[in-house]
């Protein structure tokens, strides 16, 4: 995840396509959540239109503009006095837990994606 503060706003961006999470929302949504090995959710991710980090989880409110279309969140900082200490202090304690989910959902939408082909080219029509 990047991260960059751009006058009033943190804004973050995922390695995570918006066309990979929606892939996996729509037909895999196990695979936006790392679980621990009783099978509970420890974090996960989304993406609506009100944007949060929590402990247990990032949710996305945008994309980039670019082809890539990578999910972003952006988050105001109005009247944080440091803006770097807070961002640190923010996403510090999820970064390993962006990182593991950011390799899943690329894993996981890459055999999603050969998965749905493989049924959809299986599909007759008459």
């Amino acid at each position: 995840m990047q991260i960059k503060i751009v006058g009033n706003a943190i804004v973050a961006t995922s390695k995570i396509k918006l066309a990979d999470f929606t892939l996996l929302e729509n037909h895999n949504p196990g695979a936006l959540k790392l679980k621990d090995k009783e099978g509970n959710t420890v974090f996960d991710v989304c993406k609506s239109s009100k944007g949060y980090v929590k402990d247990y989880g990032v949710c996305f409110n945008g994309a980039t503009r670019d082809e890539n279309q990578f999910l972003t969140l952006t988050l105001d900082i109005t009247g944080i006095a440091d803006a770097k200490e807070y961002a640190a202090d923010t996403f510090g304690k999820i970064n390993g837990q962006i990182a593991k989910i950011e390799k899943q959902v690329t894993a996981q939408a890459a055999s999603t994606a050969s998965e749905r082909k493989a049924f959809v080219d299986a599909i007759e029509v008459e």
